[in-house]
């Protein structure tokens, strides 16, 4: 027999979604959703809606749905292995690598590569991210942490919707803040001009960066970048917002359009050095979080890679350090 329960006056008023996820904990929210859209979750003997409000007394009667079966390949790819247990994994990702599949893209991701090391992952978030509880670029590099269990994977979730993971990121803009930090909020959401991208508009999800100046040189700064809210390209779209994008992103405007933007003396520089960066210089350094399976606190830092330290040697040879 399907389980079953009483709406309790505490979850009175509350969604059902969230209810349905309170009474079956080892489960994520998103699966609870999952099982709702699969009507498999009656109130009253009526179809659930995710975000119906539940009254005290109702009758909520429902089926667990397995996830489905992973269809991404495991794969042998090179993998940075940071830290590892039985419910989580931190690797360092390198730039160049999709965290997963997405449409026609099947392989060399970092999900291919987990799969591969680590066997079956829990995937509330769909079968093609399975483990993915936060994402990077495909030309970002850095620190991710992964869910190996369900309960690891509810619990790290539940830290990001609460902001309580402190995400770190070192990156180099072009320009000059002569403020030593800032905060950027703004809501951040698809462009309407080309929906493959994103934008700092009104009608977008709310978004906070905030940041403080490590180096100045002439035509650019190395920023620590601490993420308060995780929207897409939130960082790139924050300080391309500002007037500042990041060094090598070409999707916003940190290549042709920011060298255009220097006085001519200073273009032949300032392009040798989009030789040595060719992605964005963008590097997830620091990540701090609590374990979710017993609350240890976590915390990680990575040496940016090769190119981005070439780039600040680069940099010190053409345009000397100011502060």
């Amino acid at each position: 027999m399907p389980p079953e329960f009483w709406v309790s006056e505490s979850e009175a008023g509350y969604r059902l979604d969230l209810v349905l996820h309170g009474r079956n904990t080892e489960h994520s929210r998103q699966a609870a959703q999952r099982w709702i859209r699969h009507g498999l979750v009656s109130v009253d003997g009526r179809e659930g809606k995710p975000g119906m409000r539940l009254a005290l007394g109702q009758k909520v009667c429902y089926e667990v749905l397995e996830p489905a079966p992973a269809t991404v390949p495991p794969e042998a790819l090179p993998l940075d292995v940071v830290f590892e247990d039985a419910h989580i994994v931190v690797v360092n990702k390198r730039a160049g690598m999709v965290v997963h599949p997405a449409g026609p893209l099947r392989t060399g991701t970092l999900v291919n590569a987990l799969l591969d090391r680590y066997g079956d992952l829990p995937a509330p978030g769909g079968p093609d991210r399975p483990g993915i509880v936060h994402r990077l670029d495909k030309g970002t590099s850095g620190l991710m942490v992964v869910a190996r269990t369900e309960p690891a994977y509810v619990g790290l979730v539940a830290q990001i919707a609460a902001r309580d993971m402190s995400r770190t990121y070192r990156a180099v803009v072009w320009g000059i803040i002569p403020e030593d930090q800032g905060v950027v909020d703004h809501p951040v959401g698809r462009s309407s001009r080309d929906r493959t991208r994103m934008a700092a508009v009104s009608r977008g999800k709310p978004a906070r960066t905030s940041f403080s100046v490590s180096c100045r040189w002439d035509v650019a700064m190395e920023l620590a970048v601490c993420l308060d809210t995780g929207r897409t390209h939130q960082i790139r779209v924050h300080m391309a917002w500002l007037g500042h994008p990041v060094v090598g992103d070409a999707e916003y405007g940190g290549r042709r359009s920011a060298i255009c933007a220097l006085t001519p003396a200073r273009r032949p520089a300032a392009s040798a050095l989009l030789e040595v960066m060719a992605r964005p210089a963008l590097h997830s350094w620091r990540l701090r979080f609590a374990h979710p399976v017993g609350g240890r606190p976590m915390a990680f830092e990575a040496t940016p890679p090769k190119d981005f330290e070439a780039l600040r040697l680069a940099l010190n040879e053409q345009f000397p350090p100011r502060n």
